[in-house]
């Protein structure tokens, strides 16, 4: 016999399930907070994939921060030296452009700064960093320029403000950040997503 119309429950159950499997196999997603919130650990939850974007939102995902430590194949992260993209990929403007569509916010935290100021270029969307600080306190590249605090008002966007001792403070930095560059510069999480799938 033939299953009962759902509404289309059955479909919507294997896509759950489905991100489900990306969410706990993925490399480079190292959090999705309580699947309602956000996809805090970067856009490498995504693979490449708008469809997947998608996926999370449905999962009740409402924002997304764009990189972590390392690049996605389609925004700079502030972490690595060398930049691959030069801030946004046209993709990573499309994901920009979909999450504005789908109501789910652009967290720019962890972004280079050319990545934050492509994405404020293209999202019709206030942007949130949802921990970062003034790169005017301590000139590290995980921290916001001036130019890009100074946009945030014409944009609605926030920048919500940490206090983890790297981002405030210059002599804790000096220590914190050269091991996390050398660290993330041997970890996995720097590979593309084709490399993590081969």
């Amino acid at each position: 016999g033939s299953l009962p119309d759902s509404g289309g429950d059955a479909v919507k159950s294997m896509r759950y399930f489905a991100a489900l499997c990306a969410i706990l196999l993925l490399p480079g997603c190292n959090t999705v907070q309580g699947f309602g919130k956000d996809i805090e650990k970067g856009g490498q939850a995504i693979e490449n994939s708008l469809g997947a974007l998608r996926a999370y939102y449905d999962l009740g995902a409402r924002y997304m921060t764009l990189t972590h430590n390392s690049h996605t194949d389609w925004a700079d992260s502030a972490m690595p030296d060398t930049p691959k993209s030069g801030g946004l990929s046209p993709f990573g403007e499309r994901v920009v452009g979909e999450m504005n569509r789908l109501g789910m916010l652009v967290d720019l935290s962890h972004t280079a700064a050319d990545t934050m100021r492509d994405a404020l270029d293209v999202s019709k969307a206030p942007v949130i960093f949802s921990h970062a600080a003034a790169r005017a306190l301590v000139d590290i590249p995980r921290n916001v320029p001036d130019d890009v605090i100074a946009r945030l008002p014409a944009n609605g966007g926030v920048l919500m403000v940490t206090f983890v001792a790297g981002f405030v403070s210059a002599d804790a930095a000096n220590v914190l950040f050269p091991a996390m560059k050398e660290f993330y510069a041997s970890s996995p999480q720097t590979a593309s997503a084709d490399e993590r799938r081969a």
